[in-house]
């Protein structure tokens, strides 16, 4: 027969006391009693019960990661749960960049989640996250961030693809088409698309117009779907439109120029435009050019170092590209 450990103790501390052998076995009973009915507890409650102690998990996302492209659409995130543990069952849920949660499901026995996406993923650059929620023996855990950069299908390189990205982000814009899966970034930008992009840049939401009541100008009825935006412009200060007998315009279809783009911009931050009091800043921008001061202040602030031939163009047609490049770095004056 052995004796546990702690009697051997208890037996120790007595013979070191000189306590006789009747008080030693005495004592000894009743450690012995102890060991066999556990620690006391209070009349009416229950006996102490340890919890088990979980044990860690580790979760990682397997894809998507890096750079993909936003057709065709990712309809999965796969996810795996690693531990100790043999029970890797458990909720895994998926969260997108400001915590939206991209979707969920249950892992099975061995640590592998399909979750099924809820909403396909729109161009832009997303930040996601997966969250094992654990069970009854394994903990639960969180993967790093996973940087997922979403790539319209006709911008995949090259100097635009930053800012084209960023606006994406921003819900600046959803793309060209409905669909969502081409920039088209040559091409240059309507009145009434330029004042709906800066109507979701200024809300920094991508939130769509208020209705509109009354039409802002002669040519944009009340039922037009940019009706909202371009109020807005002119509640703003950043275009009078055209008025031409009396009859004010806003010519919503015309494309704009680069000096009208960066003089939006320039009114968006609360300049005045005007000619300029020195000499202009490219030399086919001279002094006297009703939108001096503002293309002076974009080239000041670099929003603009116009072309290689040294000039600014300022006639020229913007594109769709530049523009996103002039409210990136607009944006980075913040």
């Amino acid at each position: 027969m052995t004796m546990s450990s702690g009697r051997v103790r208890i037996l120790a501390a007595l013979l070191a006391t000189g306590m006789g052998a009747a008080g030693m076995l005495a004592t000894s009973a009743a450690a012995s009693a102890q060991e066999t009915a556990g620690p006391a507890h209070a009349a009416g409650t229950l006996p102490y019960l340890a919890k088990p102690l979980l044990q860690p998990s580790k979760t990682d996302i397997i894809d998507p990661v890096g750079s993909i492209l936003v057709a065709p659409a990712v309809a999965t995130v796969h996810v795996h749960v690693s531990s100790t543990s043999n029970q890797l069952s458990g909720t895994v849920v998926v969260t997108d960049t400001d915590g939206t949660v991209v979707g969920m499901a249950d892992s099975n026995p061995i640590g592998d989640a399909a979750i099924p996406v809820d909403q396909a993923f729109r161009a832009g650059d997303h930040v996601l996250t997966a969250h094992f929620q654990g069970n009854a023996t394994t903990a639960a855990s969180a993967s790093a961030q996973v940087p997922v950069r979403v790539m319209f299908t006709d911008v995949t390189g090259g100097p635009f693809l930053d800012p084209i990205q960023w606006v994406a982000t921003r819900n600046v814009t959803g793309g060209y088409d409905a669909a969502g899966t081409q920039f088209k970034p040559t091409p240059g930008i309507a009145r009434q698309a330029l004042a709906a992009w800066f109507y979701r840049y200024s809300q920094h939401s991508g939130n769509q117009a208020p209705a509109c009541l009354t039409k802002p100008a002669a040519d944009v009825p009340v039922d037009s779907p940019f009706c909202g935006e371009i109020r807005w412009m002119y509640d703003q200060g950043l275009t009078t439109g055209y008025t031409v007998n009396g009859v004010n315009t806003f010519h919503p279809a015309e494309t704009v120029q680069r000096d009208q783009a960066v003089a939006f911009l320039f009114r968006l931050s609360g300049g005045t435009t005007g000619p300029c009091v020195d000499n202009g800043p490219f030399p086919d921008v001279p002094k006297s050019h009703p939108l001096c001061t503002a293309i002076a202040w974009a080239a000041g602030k670099t929003i603009t170092a116009g072309y290689a031939d040294g000039g600014f163009h300022p006639t020229d047609l913007v594109s769709r590209q530049a523009l996103t490049a002039f409210l990136a770095r607009f944006d980075a004056l913040a």
